[in-house]
């Protein structure tokens, strides 16, 4: 929460007390002597993504360089990100950029240190006139930051296998894995994908890991010097699964953009009956939305899309026969 303010109910809208003038890159602490802070009622949307070379994750990574989307009330011009870590501490004001890839939006980088385990933030738009807040209906926004994130994915075939990723802050990192509840356990080298973070040396490593009869993959990691890397006591576990498929909304004009549509369900079904659900997510480069779906089985799948928002309602239906992963998928949306 915005802290060491006081606050006067004020024909619907909270007036704060003032703060001072701003430097160049960095917002002064609050003087009640000058300029007059506003919160004004709703809020915009943000998104926050890491950036891992040529792809973007939903995840926040400690120490990877970390990207805040804003779009909402407070505009374009003189937006600035006011964020703390691990409960509003090392409090931080940074100016914000036009988003040249999403019109009305605007973003700013940082990145999170090695110990931050949650990143909590807001907006503020000022000029000469005062401050104007958009801190998500005074509840702000907040996100995990992962100390390091592991994903695996099998793959069938002739020679099926799994691949383990890891990204995190273990030199040299083992996979110590097992299969069907920790049976028959290995624990192997990497190999590294290559530097993410140049400040902090952060590497992605994976392994390509020979698949049996097993149904689930269990694992962990450590450097083979007693240091361990174990989800915070939880380990990594995945299940065998076939199938991904990305579903990108289209309406009649091309490619659909409209805000208020982030975060809204896709749900799926498979062989009629009701499975999952993905939100609709914002990606960065280019704009567009998209729905991600994981483990996914090879059949017969329904995926609808069914929202009204602001009196206008945006309805899909998709159906399609999913039997081999990775796949792009156009939800065509109508408009009623």
């Amino acid at each position: 929460m915005i802290q060491k303010i006081s606050s006067l109910i004020l024909a619907g809208m909270i007036m704060i007390s003032s703060c001072s003038q701003a430097s160049l890159g960095m917002l002064a602490e609050p003087n009640p002597q000058e300029l007059a802070r506003l919160i004004i009622p709703g809020t915009g949307t943000a998104q926050v993504e890491t950036w891992l070379q040529n792809r973007a994750d939903p995840r926040l990574i400690a120490g990877l360089t970390a990207e805040v989307l804003y779009q909402g009330p407070l505009g374009t011009q003189n937006i600035w990100l006011h964020y703390g870590i691990n409960g509003w501490k090392e409090i931080r004001t940074i100016p914000m950029t036009p988003a040249m890839e999403n019109a009305g939006a605007v973003k700013a980088s940082f990145v999170p240190p090695l110990h931050a385990r949650s990143l909590e933030f807001a907006f503020v738009r000022r000029d000469s006139r005062g401050e104007w807040w958009d801190n998500n209906n005074s509840q702000d926004w907040q996100t995990d930051v992962y100390a390091s994130v592991s994903e695996a994915s099998y793959s069938g075939g002739e020679s099926p296998s799994w691949r383990v990723t890891y990204l995190g802050t273990l030199a040299k990192p083992l996979v110590h894995v097992g299969r069907d509840g920790w049976k028959s356990i290995q624990t192997l080298p990497m190999y590294v994908n290559g530097t993410i973070e140049r400040n902090t040396g952060i590497k992605e490593y994976w392994l390509d890991i020979p698949a049996g009869n097993e149904e689930q993959l269990d694992w962990c990691f450590t450097d083979g010097n007693g240091n361990w890397d174990n989800n915070n006591g939880r380990n990594w576990r995945a299940i065998k699964s076939y199938l991904r498929a990305d579903l990108w909304p289209t309406a009649q004009s091309g490619y659909l953009y409209y805000p208020d549509l982030i975060g809204k369900p896709v749900h799926a079904f498979f062989n009629g009956r009701y499975v999952t659900q993905a939100p609709l997510t914002l990606r960065h480069s280019g704009g567009y939305f998209y729905a991600d779906f994981q483990a996914l089985q090879s059949g017969d799948w329904i995926f609808v899309l069914d929202e009204t928002v602001n009196g206008v309602r945006y309805y899909a239906e998709l159906r399609t026969r999913l039997d081999k992963t990775g796949l792009n998928l156009t939800l065509p949306i109508i408009i009623k």
